[in-house]
């Protein structure tokens, strides 16, 4: 009797379990975490959804984007957040409240929830929840992160190392500083392999270097017409093309190619020709750009989206220069790499290849070639090209730390032109189209009434002139 009732309790035990798992998995299948949410958001027992925390989402998120940028290790990131925002991980009863460590940081930029998808059973879902990033930013993240060891940080920072390469070699370019014996101080770049004596490259100064630069960045500058004629005839052209329908076809098409592939290597499965590690890795990596292209899909609905960042990446090349000139080295090295890529220096001269959303537009096109290239902008931004993305954000950047403004460039208006003015009407004198205007009578001071006396004359008679007369009227005269 006692086995049919330890039987009976096994048996009821499994199949709660199962049903617990079959509703999980089901949640899962309807896009909502079917566990405890990560840091960052929290679950709201009154509309019985995941949303974020007011608190520690704002925290997670510049966390996210300090990864983004590339610019700080995982370490450097766990101690801005633990000893500069003095940040604390969630309080629960028995855990938390703690500060944030290592393992928790990697935990948080490797976590693809923060992305609007999630792993359970080892498939990847689409969220319902409102994402902290969108999954090109995620992908950016984990290849910054997966770079393996960042370079110790040097004492002394340059505008162009780690940015050049050699024409010659193929090494990288370093800088070193010097100082004459007037104190006057000067800064060279060389390759890296010219010490042990089989590079034979000469050194070139920095103000030589950045002259080459200025000279490239003002090729990229869009003259002042450009923008009227973006604003008039550009946006209307662009948006009125056929270049969205061709995009959603295109990804119409890439999406159905992709279910396909889904659906083969589930009949792969089912005729044991792959194994289960096999099936697994490639469903996930379908999934993922099953994903990614419906999110691009998704994109192009909003039409309008492009003309704003396109806004930005016109303005920057006008006023790229000017920020270049006054800024630090932090500054151009950001300049350079959001415009520049491959430089390459070789004989004192260096190579330069702007990147693709300033490649695709010349300077100098007709108005047909201006607008299929703002086409190609067009289509960079809408399909998250990742370069260009990347340029935006570091536009953004700069402009939240007031390097580069990015006001409208100003448009000089157009006036009218002035009617020719005659100068003068030969029938009666004067100007035809200014009127005459009578003159004001001026009323003069009064004549003082005394009489100013005359200065006094040097007397110059000689001795011999004494006894001569006066000079002037004869007496007949005086007495007439």
């Amino acid at each position: 009797m006692l086995q049919v009732l330890l039987g009976f309790s096994k048996y009821y035990v499994d199949a709660l379990a199962e049903n617990v798992r079959r509703g999980m998995r089901t949640k899962a299948q309807n896009g909502w975490f079917p566990a405890v949410p990560p840091i960052g958001y929290k679950y709201d027992r009154d509309s019985g959804t995941i949303v974020q925390d007011p608190v520690h989402a704002p925290v997670i998120f510049r966390i996210l984007q300090m990864a983004l940028t590339g610019q700080h290790t995982v370490r450097e990131i766990c101690r801005i957040a633990r000893d500069d925002w003095h940040y604390r991980t969630p309080r629960k009863k028995r855990m938390g409240g703690t500060p944030l460590s290592i393992n928790t940081t990697y935990r948080i930029l490797r976590n693809v929830f923060y992305a609007g998808r999630f792993y359970w059973g080892k498939t990847l879902h689409t969220g319902l929840h409102v994402p902290l990033i969108s999954m090109t930013d995620f992908n950016r993240i984990q290849a910054n992160i997966s770079k393996g060891p960042v370079p110790r940080p040097s004492v002394n920072r340059f505008a162009y190392s780690g940015l050049l390469k050699c024409g010659a070699c193929g090494r990288g370019v370093t800088a070193e500083r010097h100082v004459n014996r007037f104190g006057s101080r000067y800064t060279y770049y060389h390759c890296t392999n010219r010490k042990n004596g089989t590079c034979k490259q000469r050194s070139i100064e920095a103000c030589r270097l950045d002259e080459q630069v200025v000279q490239f960045l003002s090729t990229l500058a869009l003259p002042d017409e450009f923008w009227a004629w973006f604003i008039d005839d550009g946006i209307p052209s662009v948006t009125a093309s056929s270049t969205q329908e061709d995009l959603e076809s295109e990804l119409a098409l890439e999406i159905a190619e992709i279910q396909k592939q889904l659906s083969t290597i589930t009949d792969l499965r089912v005729r044991n020709l792959i194994s289960d590690d096999d099936f697994i890795d490639r469903r996930k990596k379908a999934q993922e750009a099953l994903q990614a292209t419906q999110g691009k899909l998704r994109d192009l609905s909003n039409a309008q989206s492009w003309i704003e960042p396109a806004k930005v990446l016109i303005a920057f090349r006008k006023l790229a220069v000017s920020a270049f000139r006054r800024g630090d080295d932090e500054i151009r090295r950001s300049i350079l790499a959001t415009a520049v890529s491959n430089l390459v220096l070789e004989d004192r001269i260096v190579s330069f290849s702007a990147t693709k959303p300033f490649l695709v537009m010349s300077p100098y096109a007709s108005s047909l070639s201006l607008s299929s290239s703002l086409g190609k902008v067009r289509t960079l931004i809408l399909t998250k090209d990742p370069e260009t993305m990347h340029a935006l954000e570091v536009i953004a950047e700069l402009q939240k730390k007031g390097v580069i403004p990015l006001p409208r460039p100003s448009v000089k208006p157009v006036r009218p032109p002035r009617p020719r003015r005659r100068r003068f009407d030969f029938g009666t004198r004067r100007s035809a189209s200014v009127p005459i205007v009578p003159k004001k009578e001026i009323s003069l001071p009064a004549p003082p009434s005394t009489i100013r006396a005359k200065s006094p004359r040097v007397s110059r008679r000689t001795s011999s002139d004494k006894d001569r007369p006066d000079s002037g009227p004869s007496p007949e005269l005086r007495s007439a």
